[in-house]
């Protein structure tokens, strides 16, 4: 992505591909993604 407005930090991929990371790194990132989608599954209304 080469859009100059999106900071590097937010534009939607991790900061290292998930092969690389090591096996904490991988678990951290499991558990921030299941609370994530906990968290929109609870707390997200949608709007029609």
């Amino acid at each position: 992505m080469n859009n100059p407005k999106i900071h590097p930090d937010f534009d939607g991929h991790l900061e290292k591909p998930l092969k690389d990371m090591t096996p904490k790194e991988k678990l951290l990132y499991l558990s921030m993604q299941i609370e994530l989608r906990h968290f929109i599954k609870n707390n997200v209304k949608r709007i029609k």
